[in-house]
């Protein structure tokens, strides 16, 4: 319980405030003609002068340049091990609807997918380089404690330690295809291929074809969970779907076919990512279906990187469950 009165924590918040790791070079109330004011001067060097008289302004200013001032924190180099993911997340508002709506997410999900970001689970790879001890630590306390590979950090554990969790990756992928399958609306002389091949000579499989024989329209779709390292990492894996199956477009285009190229990307920590509209509206799903399996499928991704962390750290300990957190179909 606050043993303190009312102005003795408003200096204390405005004292926490002006520090200059926390951002603001000046936080301090005064008093202007028996008025209270609040004074701010950001780093960017903005000025801005609060009248706490008009509430609802001045805690919706207020909130908006602490949220700026925490964006900005950590954009800096302030945290050295900080997480890298946001600049692809912040490009695109779908990858955090899970905050607002939940949908596709459990309570675990919401708690684990915060610290992910941020890179702020421990594994061996990006803890600290001393011991309690005072020792530093030696390369082979660096390696993955369930393949050996000499970096044990959250992009090995989620996309690449293949050994262990290679049929838990694969569960995520196909957690996003199950979703996207029952929204394309079925039609006369509409031929769906999933995983298949299309008669070319590479014999690759796309993971989803859909061929209008009356439209003569092709739309090849490939689903892929890339690890969000730098903010072009959603854009380079969507680059390099679209030129997998390049051949398989050329193919369909001398056939006299119009052909769509495209991918579907989900960062493993749910980034979505712009284009992936694009490849809905060609496969012909509708707007309002768009909106729900936004917020789902970043959901769905979410819970399944968060089985494969944990299956990672606890082994056969950690029991796998059925989400059943996920939203219902819109028809």
């Amino acid at each position: 319980m606050e043993s303190h009165c009312l102005m003795t924590r408003i200096r204390r918040s405005a004292r926490a405030f002006q520090r200059k790791d926390r951002g603001f070079l000046k936080f301090c109330f005064f008093y202007d003609d028996s008025r209270l004011l609040l004074q701010i001067h950001t780093k960017d060097g903005q000025d801005y002068t609060l009248n706490p008289a008009g509430k609802t302004n001045f805690y919706q200013k207020l909130r908006y340049l602490v949220q700026k001032n925490h964006i900005d924190i950590l954009a800096s180099d302030v945290y050295i091990s900080k997480g890298r993911s946001f600049r692809s997340i912040q490009q695109c508002p779908e990858s955090n609807k899970f905050n607002f709506y939940g949908d596709g997410i459990s309570f675990s999900g919401y708690r684990w997918i915060h610290r992910a970001r941020l890179n702020l689970h421990n594994l061996n790879g990006n803890g600290p380089r001393k011991k309690p001890d005072g020792k530093y630590r030696i390369e082979e306390e660096k390696q993955c404690r369930r393949c050996g590979f000499k970096n044990e950090t959250l992009n090995h554990v989620l996309c690449h330690c293949f050994v262990a969790h290679g049929r838990d990756m694969t569960r995520r992928h196909n957690a996003i295809i199950n979703r996207i399958i029952p929204l394309i609306p079925k039609r006369k002389n509409v031929e769906l291929l999933l995983d298949k091949t299309t008669k070319s000579s590479n014999k690759s499989r796309p993971d989803i074809v859909r061929i209008d024989h009356a439209l003569k329209r092709v739309t090849i779709i490939d689903v892929t969970c890339p690890f969000e390292l730098e903010n072009d990492s959603l854009s380079i894996a969507a680059k390099r779907k679209i030129q997998k199956y390049s051949n398989e477009a050329a193919i369909f285009s001398q056939q006299g076919y119009k052909v769509y190229n495209g991918s579907f990307i989900i960062g493993v920590l749910g980034s979505w990512y712009q284009g992936n509209q694009a490849a809905l509206n060609a496969l012909d799903i509708s707007r309002k279906r768009q909106k729900h399996l936004t917020t789902t499928i970043v959901g769905e991704v979410i819970e399944n990187s968060k089985t494969i962390f944990w299956r990672h750290i606890l082994g056969d300990k950690y029991q796998l469950t059925n989400n059943v957190y996920s939203g219902t179909v819109i028809d």
